[in-house]
Parts: C-alpha cells; structure tokens; sequence
C-alpha cells in the first residue's frame, strides 16, 4: 500500500495480503485461507519458493545423555544443518552449526546429540539448502583429502558456511571456478589463493559464512593476481580502483562520489573484511563488485 495517507481499514505503507488496492480502496480480493506466507527483499523464481521443500523436526527423543532429532520433509540428497542456540532471541544466522547430515532417499535425516541436564537450556533448528541442477562452468567447491577425519563441528561450520558462500556468487554472478577446501589448524583465521585454494583454521568465528564470501574473492582474483594490481592507481598496487566496470558499478551503489580503495589485498567498501560488515545487502554488493573487477581483470 503506497502513498501517505491511510484508510479507515488499511495503513499506508503496510503490506496487503491476499487483496489489493486501488485508488484507495480495496479491488481484487482471494476467497479462501491463505499460508505459508513469506516475504523476500529480492525477487525470486518460482522454482525458489514454488518448490522449496520444509523439512521439519518431527520428534525429539532423549536417551543416555543424548537428544535424538529426527528430521522430514527434506529433498533427497541435500545437506541439512542442525542449529543450536541458546538464546531464542538471536537471528538464525547467528546460532552454531553443529552437524550436518544429508537427507535420505525419502528425505529423512537423523541427528543425535548430547545433553548436559546441568548445562543452560539449548534451542535447535533445522536449516537445508534447494539442491539445483549445475550449471556447467558455475562456482563449485569440494572438502580437501582427510575431511572426514576433522571435528565434527567444525566440518558442519565449513561446510554450511561454504554452501552458504557459493550459492550467492552463483546466484548474483557467473564465476567459472572450483575451490578445494581445507582445514588447517596452522592457520590463525583463514587463507586462500587464486588457485583455488581455501584454509579455514582452528578459530570458530572465522568458519562462517562472511570470512567464506571473502576468502572466496581471493580465489577468484582479490589481491592474488598481476591484473588486480595492474586496475589500480597507484603503481605499486594500492590506492583506487581504476578500471571501468569496477568503477561503474561503485557508482551504481554509492553514487557518482563512490570509490574502490585497495590495499592490494583487498577492498572496501563491500570487501566483507570484517565482521560488521555482514549483512544480506552487503553480502550482495560484495558478489556484484567481485564480477565487476573481474571484468576489469579480464579473467571472466
């Protein structure tokens, strides 16, 4: 409902669902119950919501110490996480990932995990992701040699980080690229290089999803090649980017006085080089500008 002035039953600005509005009253109207309703900040495909699977945690099950979940409703094959939060209040982005199974043939899965009876009260989720056909010369990444070996945990954050990761580059940009994943517990934060190869270390609050989007840029030619240096001002490979795509599309976001500043590593704004810059809006710029320099690069 546009405009500034509200009805005697409907409120400007507030969202109509079910009937619309026009000229200030109501038109079209559907006669029937109406559920499942959710509300997007982008504009998705019929295949993203038309289809998408609910997997749901049906029962939960306590024997010896430990919590058995048992999940349906998921689409065959595909990875589904288990959360776990103690607080209720916090964004499901923000709670743990603490296992990662997949989804049977008739889209079952089973999570068992312990139970301290003395510890705080836990809250779980269930979160899954839409298996999509490839699409050939897509962003794709696999776990290196030896992953089945790594802490349960962490894998389950690698894991749902890096879904998370390629899903949006493949979702905002076309990035011809696969990525090894390793885990390295050498590695204080995180590493990667334009080889495609991508360390997570042993720090938790760096196995998430925003350090995987960053890392990710530097497998696809942030800071790790001659062309990402060669597009900016300064000779030695720092200062502002110069190349037009890049610069293009910086003035689409922060008008025609917005800038690219490089370290020769990395960028901001819209690099994701910290934690306060996670958000669903930068995270979609930060894909936008990395398919932009790569234009510049010539590495397509």
């Amino acid at each position: 409902a546009k405009g500034t002035t509200s009805g005697t039953d409907w409120t400007a600005g507030g969202w109509s669902v079910g009937r619309g509005l026009y000229a200030g009253g109501h038109t079209d109207r559907a006669f029937g119950f109406i559920d499942e309703v959710r509300i997007s900040n982008t504009a998705l495909t019929p295949a993203e919501f038309l289809t998408t699977p609910r997997p749901r945690i049906d029962n939960i099950a306590f024997n010896d110490g430990n919590a058995v979940l048992n999940v349906s409703g998921g689409q065959p094959g595909v990875a589904c996480y288990l959360m776990q939060s103690g607080n209720l209040g916090l964004p499901i982005t923000s709670w743990a990932a603490v296992a990662v199974k997949s989804f049977d043939t008739n889209g079952n899965s089973s999570f068992t995990t312990p139970i301290n009876s003395a510890a705080e009260k836990y809250f779980f989720s269930i979160r899954a992701n839409v298996s999509t056909a490839p699409v050939a010369g897509a962003l794709s990444y696999s776990l290196a040699g030896g992953s089945e070996t790594w802490p349960a945990d962490v894998r389950a954050r690698i894991i749902y980080a890096m879904d998370g990761a390629v899903a949006q580059y493949n979702r905002y940009g076309y990035f011809n690229k696969h990525i090894t994943v390793n885990y390295n517990t050498g590695v204080p934060t995180a590493q990667a290089n334009y080889d495609g190869w991508l360390e997570f270390g042993p720090t938790a609050s760096y196995q998430q999803y925003r350090t995987a989007l960053h890392e990710t840029g530097h497998t696809l030619g942030m800071g790790t090649t001659w062309q990402w240096r060669a597009n900016l001002s300064v000779a030695s490979g720092t200062g502002n980017w110069i190349g037009a795509n890049g610069v293009n599309q910086i003035h689409v976001f922060d008008g025609a006085g917005g800038t690219i500043t490089s370290d020769g590593t990395h960028f901001w704004p819209y690099g994701l080089n910290y934690d306060s810059e996670g958000n669903t809006e930068s995270y979609r710029r930060h894909v936008l500008m990395m398919a932009a320099f790569r234009k510049d690069m010539g590495i397509e």
